[in-house]
């Protein structure tokens, strides 16, 4: 939870730290600004900030790939493709340390620490899968661009104004998770006393059915069970629906007050 709320800080900050430079100068920085403002510009919301982007989404596709059997004779390619993806990122890393004001406050942010921990184990050698996968942090730096962060502004206030109503939700959630389990274990216990076992053992049927998921690796064969199953599903769509009806219904109203302030 608090790696969650640290990335919405860190979007919220950038979605500022936008709003202020675009209260400033009204618009992009021109020559008559430093080299360093034009080149922090460029890097979040600019030319670079866009291709930037789209290498990362290169670089995901590029990683994805290389673990699909039929691409093996185009290994090289991959390689490629990711040590140059590699230098172009780690010259990135560079200038954000040169044009930044606080290097610091960057290097301990949310981006800072994706950048490097994305860049650094490459540039050591380091090539396991577990490496390969920290690359991927990379699509965090898409939500780099103020525009989206603040998007995502947006739904952390959303959050904000019904997170009492989501945790009352959350709460009867958890009760029901509980009364379903021990419901199931009391119709089907007798019938299939291996795949209802016990009322633990029954929480992951009561997890995947009252999310409407259902992947029929148990299912109740009594009528009382079947019965009580429908129960449970019909709910399950009405706890979904709930947190997500109310987060929309406020995610509207969030952007409706946004649009009349720009107004």
């Amino acid at each position: 939870m608090r790696f969650i709320v640290g990335i919405l800080t860190s979007l919220r900050r950038r979605s500022r730290r936008s709003d202020i430079i675009e209260s400033d100068l009204g618009a992009p920085p021109d020559e008559s600004h430093s080299l360093r403002e034009r080149l922090s510009y460029s890097l979040d919301d600019g030319f670079v900030a866009v291709v930037i982007q789209i290498l990362i989404i290169l670089s995901a596709v590029t990683i994805t790939l290389e673990t699909v059997a039929w691409f093996e004779p185009y290994a090289d390619i991959f390689v490629a493709i990711e040590s140059a993806l590699l230098v172009i990122f780690s010259v990135e890393l560079v200038v954000r340390l040169i044009v930044s004001t606080d290097r610091f406050g960057y290097v301990f942010s949310f981006y800072g620490l994706v950048d490097i921990i994305a860049v650094v184990p490459a540039l050591f050698g380091l090539n396991s899968q577990a490496s390969r996968a920290l690359r991927l942090l990379r699509l965090f730096k898409l939500a780099r661009s103020p525009a989206v962060a603040r998007a995502i502004v947006r739904y952390q206030e959303a959050w904000r104004a019904i997170r009492a109503e989501f945790i009352v939700a959350a709460t009867a959630s958890i009760v029901l998770l509980f009364v379903a389990a021990a419901g199931i274990y009391t119709f089907e216990h007798e019938a299939q006393p291996d795949s209802f076992s016990s009322i633990p053992e029954c929480l992951w049927w009561a997890l995947v059915t009252l999310t409407t998921v259902g992947y029929g690796d148990s299912y109740p064969v009594t009528v009382g069970g079947k019965l009580f199953a429908s129960a449970v599903i019909l709910v399950g769509i009405a706890i979904v629906a709930i947190p997500t009806s109310l987060l929309a219904a406020e995610l509207m109203k969030t952007s409706n007050d946004y649009d009349r302030k720009s107004d």
